[in-house]
C-alpha cells in the first residue's frame, strides 16, 4: 500500500488550447451566407394606389407567393385584373360554384405554371420539386372579413389552401 498523494505522483498531462481558427471561419462563412441570402429577396412591392394595407411587425418568407390585390373595385393577381368588385362582392363569383369564376381558373393557371416551373428547377438541381405554394394577399383595410373570406376559399380551392397577409411595416 502506497502512501501519500497518488494524483500527485501522476505525470502531468499538458491543458488542452482550443483552436479559434476553425471557429472563425465557419462564423465567416455564416455573416457571407446570411448577408447573400438576405440581399437576394426583394423588400418592396409596388401596391395599387386603391389599396390601403394593415402594419404589422411580422416578418415572413413570400418567395413562393402569388400576389393577389384586392382593393374595392378590381382584384389583380400580379399585374393581370381578373375581377371586378361591386358593393363588396366579386362580380361573376358564385360561392357554390367557384370553379367557374375568372379567379378560379387564373389562379389555377399561376399554380400549375409555379408547378412546372418547380419540376424544372428540381430536375436542374437534382433536389425535390417545392410544392408549398401560397397567395399573398394584398388587401384593402377597409374591405370586410365576408369579402376576403369568400377571396380566400376560391384560392383554396384553386390549389393555395396556405396564404399570407401584407401589411405595412410599422
Amino acid at each position: 500500500m502506497a502512501l501519500g498523494n497518488s494524483k500527485a505522483m501522476r505525470p502531468q498531462e499538458p491543458e488542452p488550447t482550443i483552436n479559434i481558427t476553425s471557429m472563425m471561419d465557419m462564423f465567416t462563412i455564416i455573416v457571407f451566407f446570411l448577408l447573400f441570402s438576405y440581399a437576394s429577396k426583394p423588400d418592396e412591392f409596388a401596391v395599387d394606389k386603391n389599396v390601403e394595407l394593415p402594419e404589422s411587425n411580422s416578418v415572413f418568407d413570400y418567395s413562393n407567393s402569388v400576389k393577389l390585390f384586392l382593393s374595392d373595385v378590381t382584384i389583380k393577381i400580379e399585374d393581370d385584373i381578373v375581377a371586378q368588385m361591386k358593393n363588396g362582392k366579386v362580380v361573376g363569383l358564385d360561392p357554390a360554384k367557384p370553379e367557374r369564376s375568372g379567379l378560379y381558373q387564373k389562379l389555377k393557371q399561376f399554380k400549375e405554371k409555379q408547378l412546372s416551373d418547380a419540376k424544372l428547377v428540381a430536375l436542374e438541381t437534382g433536389e425535390k420539386a417545392k410544392d408549398d405554394f401560397h397567395v399573398l394577399f394584398f388587401c384593402d383595410r377597409n374591405l370586410s372579413f365576408k369579402t376576403m373570406n369568400s377571396i380566400i376559399k376560391v384560392a383554396a380551392a384553386a390549389g393555395y389552401p396556405n396564404f399570407q397577409l401584407a401589411v405595412m411595416e410599422r
